[in-house]
């Protein structure tokens, strides 16, 4: 084997992306220093897609995903990764306010499938302390290539019908 087991550790987690990644997004969802990220791409595992993006094949990444669900730690990669994407689409939602508008929907526009995924998997999971931290975010909710950031009414219908919606995301709703 070309990697230790932490390397492969974090290589299967890395199938939770989509759409790539920045090396800070690996090291906030795996833990994963820059060194292991060059490696990854020395061994051909990453491949590098320009503007500061990795990214993996998509048959690689399934198979990986495979793996990361056998190996037990899926449901730890995903919280690591909602709460990953929450804390990017909440920093860049104050920029969305302000005067770096079209920087904050670039980044956002890149990370648009992190982003969906996250949302989905917070709503499904039911985490009302990440989705709070998400919610304003969806009132910004167009890109600039005009296709919405946030998406799926089915899943907004099922949060606002729930018991346990907090008085935050309820006041937004409302």
């Amino acid at each position: 084997s070309l990697l230790s087991p932490d390397d492969q550790r974090i290589l299967r987690a890395l199938s939770i992306f989509r759409g790539g990644f920045t090396s800070a997004a690996l090291r906030d969802v795996t833990g994963a220093s820059l060194n292991v990220l060059v490696r990854l791409v020395d061994c051909s595992f990453v491949h590098v897609t320009g503007e500061g993006r990795y990214d993996i094949h998509p048959l690689v990444s399934q198979i990986l995903y495979e793996r990361l669900q056998a190996s037990g730690e899926v449901e730890l990669i995903h919280v690591a990764h909602a709460t990953c994407y929450a804390n990017f689409i909440n920093k860049w939602t104050e920029s969305l306010k302000g005067g770096q508008q079209l920087q904050a929907l670039k980044a956002i526009q890149s990370d648009n499938a992190n982003i969906q995924l996250a949302w989905h998997w917070v709503i499904e999971n039911e985490d009302y302390e990440t989705i709070n931290k998400m919610w304003e975010a969806r009132l910004f909710n167009t890109g600039i290539d005009g296709e919405p950031f946030f998406e799926n009414d089915e899943l907004v219908s099922k949060l606002e019908q729930s018991p346990m919606v907090s008085h935050l995301v309820h006041g937004y709703i409302l």
